[in-house]
C-alpha cells in the first residue's frame, strides 16, 4: 500500500513534463547536476469510518527538494517551485493500483544553499483511503 502511494506521487510529477530528473532519498551516487531529490514520509492512520469492513486513512507528505547550481538566482528555482504548486494543488488526485490518492496542501519554503547546491524545497501533504 506504501509503495502505491508512493509511486502514484511520482507518477504525478512525472506526467508534469519537468525537466528536472528525479533522485530518491538517501541515494548520492552519479547525481545530476540539477534535479529533484524525493523523500516519502508516510505518517499515521485512523479510522476514516467504523466496522470490520470500514475505511483506514492514511495520511503523510512527500518533499520535492529543487536541488540547481549555486549562483544562478532564485529565480528559476522559484519559478520551478511555483510549477510544482501547480501541478500538486490541493484536491488534485492520482491513482496507483487502485490505491488513491489526495493532494490536501502543498507549500514551499524559503531556498537555502548547501555546499555548490542552491535547494528550495516543497512539501506536498497527502491522504488516501483504503479499505480494511
Amino acid at each position: 500500500m506504501l509503495s502505491n502511494i508512493r509511486t502514484a506521487l511520482v507518477n504525478l510529477y512525472q506526467s508534469g513534463g519537468f525537466a528536472l530528473p528525479i533522485v530518491d532519498e538517501n541515494r548520492d551516487d552519479d547525481e545530476p547536476t540539477e534535479f529533484v531529490r524525493f523523500t516519502f514520509v508516510p505518517a499515521d492512520n485512523t479510522a476514516a469510518s467504523l466496522g470490520e469492513g470500514g475505511i483506514d486513512r492514511h495520511v503523510g507528505f512527500a518533499q520535492f527538494d529543487i536541488t540547481l547550481a549555486t549562483g544562478g538566482g532564485s529565480a528559476i528555482a522559484n519559478t520551478k517551485a511555483d510549477e510544482l504548486l501547480t501541478l500538486f494543488k490541493r484536491g488534485k488526485k492520482e491513482t496507483h493500483n487502485n490505491t488513491v490518492v489526495k493532494i490536501t496542501k502543498s507549500n514551499s519554503t524559503k531556498g537555502h544553499t548547501s555546499g555548490n547546491k542552491y535547494i528550495v524545497p516543497v512539501t506536498v501533504y497527502w491522504q488516501t483511503d483504503i479499505p480494511r
